[in-house]
């Protein structure tokens, strides 16, 4: 489906410069955004905040306890 809608030069100015520094087409970011956006309005959470959620930038990139995976300790 086709939609055509009109946003402030600086909001346009600002998807452009993060399609650019992120190497995404502006119809991906656009729709990345409102499937974010539907997604927190029903309450819901969207893959991308699932996966936050269960890869932390600091640990050792494996899933947390509240992702159902059961790994042991790591040895001291």
């Amino acid at each position: 489906m086709a939609l055509s809608v009109r946003i402030p030069r600086s909001v346009e100015q600002e998807l452009a410069d993060y399609c650019v520094k992120h190497r995404v087409p502006k119809s991906d970011a656009v729709k990345q955004a409102l499937d974010e956006f539907l997604a927190a309005k029903a309450g819901d959470r969207s893959p991308n905040e699932l996966a936050r959620e269960c890869i932390a930038p600091d640990t050792d990139g494996r899933p947390t306890e509240g992702c159902g995976a059961q790994y042991p300790a790591p040895a001291a």
